[in-house]
């Protein structure tokens, strides 16, 4: 008994901990959560696990099955605030299937509360109606008050509910994920080095043929007349505008060599958390794991030489991306600094609000307010791309 409720709990905790980032192991572990409570007969934790996997499949906009499981946890529910989560997760997925006047009955079940997490899920049912209905002034009065009560709530409140179980699923699956990181950092490796070395070969050869070309010129010079003297002279002017060509083809290896620098550096800080993470997670009690979990987070945010690899990365590969955005910007403060030299690296809001301890719903917001702040009417990863894509394109036309 005590054995299935353990394993219930480390399912059930470990499927939060997926919802940030992969819904599909989430619900895994929240189904085989399920299993087990109702084996022991534990509705609560059943109800839980349930409407945990409706928010799930709300987050990818998969409607039906986020339709299916918010009427299977009612079934579970005991009281009324229960019975409100699973009428806002009804209505949410009726409106996204564009069944309107369903979403508004289970909307009416509800009513106003004090309770600001139910609260929040009513904002955010009702932004859902009136957006299927396209009601836009509506859309942007709730959409204003849930910014405001999301900015308003303990932004960790979440994110620390779901950094609260390990099993040796999880500690498989980072080994797994480590080996696949070194066997990337070494393949790029030796293509590098590789690479390189016919570089230098092929320029070696080439330098050489063109000097023994040069050598016979200058040779055949003094015998011949002034007619042959000036085909030499435009001979030589060919010359050295090949050798400008081999100078910038030199500057483009090194450019090259820089941003290889640079992302090892980045998949190095990288290995060495998860590597941190990984004989925490094996040799130390639970709560000493989530300590070290915590610790190690939030080192890797406040570390500067990451930013600094990140910053070198885009920069060099992007042609100062990062920093002309910056300049542009004088505004910016360093947290949004940081948030934007993470997109550019491909982390998304959910990514990012785990990485600094925040709400997902507040980053996705805080995303909006600096898109605004940087003059963009587009998603912030929208218009970083943008920058990316013109960077490279101005760059390529360059060389």
């Amino acid at each position: 008994m005590n054995d299935k409720y353990y394993k219930m709990l480390c399912n059930s905790y470990i499927g939060n901990i997926y919802r940030v980032t992969n819904q599909e192991k989430a619900r895994f572990h929240l189904k085989t959560a399920i299993i087990l409570a109702k084996e022991i007969g534990d509705t609560c934790e059943c109800f839980a696990a349930t409407n945990a996997i409706s928010k799930s499949y709300l987050q990818e906009n998969k409607y039906d099955e986020a339709l299916e499981y918010a009427l299977k946890s009612i079934q579970g529910s005991r009281d009324e605030e229960s019975n409100y989560l699973c009428y806002y997760n009804i209505a949410r997925a009726y409106s996204g299937l564009g069944k309107t006047d369903s979403a508004w009955l289970y909307i009416n079940k509800t009513s106003d509360t004090d309770d600001k997490q139910l609260l929040l899920n009513r904002y955010l049912a009702l932004m859902d109606y009136y957006n299927a209905v396209d009601d836009n002034y509506n859309f942007k009065k709730y959409n204003k008050l849930f910014t405001e009560l999301a900015e308003s709530l303990e932004s960790n409140e979440n994110i620390r509910q779901l950094v609260n179980a390990e099993d040796q699923i999880n500690l498989n699956y980072i080994s797994k994920k480590n080996k696949e990181i070194r066997d990337v950092e070494y393949r790029w490796k030796y293509l590098i080095i590789f690479v390189l070395f016919l570089s230098v070969v092929f320029f070696s050869i080439l330098r050489f043929r063109n000097r023994l070309k040069i050598q016979k010129m200058q040779e055949a010079f003094s015998s011949q007349s002034l007619k042959v003297n000036n085909k030499i002279n435009g001979i030589l002017e060919e010359l050295e505008n090949n050798y400008k060509v081999l100078n910038n083809t030199e500057i483009h290896l090194k450019e090259t060599s820089n941003q290889y620098a640079a992302l090892r550096s980045l998949l190095v800080v990288h290995i060495n958390v998860m590597k941190r993470l990984t004989i925490a997670s094996y040799n130390e009690p639970k709560k000493k794991f989530e300590k070290i979990f915590n610790d190690t987070v939030s080192s890797y945010k406040k570390d500067v030489n990451l930013y600094v690899s990140i910053k070198k990365y885009i920069d060099t590969h992007y042609g100062n991306l990062i920093e002309d955005l910056f300049s542009a910007n004088p505004s910016l403060n360093d947290d949004e600094k940081r948030i934007i030299e993470l997109v550019s690296i491909g982390f998304s809001y959910i990514d990012i609000a785990v990485l600094f301890d925040k709400n997902p719903n507040a980053m996705s917001t805080r995303f909006t307010r600096i898109s605004r702040k940087i003059g963009s009417t587009e998603p912030l990863t929208k218009h970083i791309d943008k920058l990316k894509k013109q960077k490279h394109t101005k760059k390529v036309n360059q060389h």
